[in-house]
């Protein structure tokens, strides 16, 4: 597919932020809008100095330090209440970017085996059961019934790359969620020109719209507080073109290359 070549390719302004990138693998970088519907990198950061990159330094950055977060337990009610007779037997479940763990706690409290996907060096060890890799390229098998990423697409070298591996690693009947940073809300990078480092891609929701043939889920929004009876977390996804977060839960990868 051709890269669109718009306004969004003046001068982009790369937040400055030397603690998080002390060896300036995002600086001089452009955004560039593509027809996928998502912006990337331009010239986009080597495989290479990613991996290095998210190995060695991301994580000294963070300031989170929870092992489990509300967000996980959002996510884990919302995919229980979404798919609930898929979690009627035992499923086997990949977290792609697993970071400290999170959700994959809560499936393997409820039964599930779990695969974590995190490159960190020191943070692929959560015990519990769970089984880590730091490359989804260590990972051989194509046993996957559920592959669940919250915020680590908008990091990855090559996005049809990774959902390509992603899915020769799925069984045929399966399905995917994403969330990622909504790249047309306020803030968010592409409508001010600016990089937020460490992220590489930002993406429009119709991006896992013309991806995937299914969807279950499809949103941009906002989670917010909720004094509703129907909502069991006391927390609601409110819907809005400009919320900062785009949800997704289909199946069928379409590997557009």
């Amino acid at each position: 597919m051709n890269v669109i070549m718009s306004h969004f390719e003046r001068r982009i302004e790369v937040v400055k932020a030397p603690k998080k990138d002390p060896g300036g693998i995002f600086e001089s970088r452009k955004l560039k809008e593509h027809e996928d519907y998502y912006w990337l990198l331009d010239p986009m950061p080597s495989k290479i100095d990613l991996e290095q990159y998210y190995r060695n330094e991301y994580w000294n950055h963070r300031t989170d330090s929870a092992f489990i977060t509300e967000r996980d337990v959002t996510h884990f009610d919302l995919l229980l209440n979404s798919i609930p007779n898929f979690f009627s037997k035992r499923r086997k479940i990949m977290n792609f970017g697993a970071g400290r763990g999170g959700i994959s706690f809560l499936f393997k409290i409820a039964g599930h085996e779990v695969i974590n996907i995190e490159p960190s060096s020191h943070m692929n060890q959560p015990g519990f059961g769970i089984t880590s890799f730091s490359n989804i390229e260590d990972y051989s098998q194509n046993d996957i019934d559920l592959v669940y990423g919250s915020h680590s697409l908008e990091h990855v070298h090559d996005i049809h790359e990774v959902l390509e591996s992603i899915n020769a690693r799925l069984k045929p009947i399966s399905f995917s969620f994403w969330e990622v940073p909504n790249a047309l809300a306020p803030n968010s990078g592409p409508l001010e020109s600016k990089i937020f480092v460490p992220h590489t891609y930002y993406f429009k929701k119709e991006f896992f719209d013309l991806n995937y043939r299914s969807s279950i889920i499809s949103k941009v929004g906002t989670d917010v507080p909720s004094a509703s009876q129907t909502s069991s977390l006391g927390i609601q996804f409110k819907e809005s073109k400009d919320g900062d977060v785009i949800r997704f839960l289909g199946s069928g990868y379409l590997n557009p290359k």
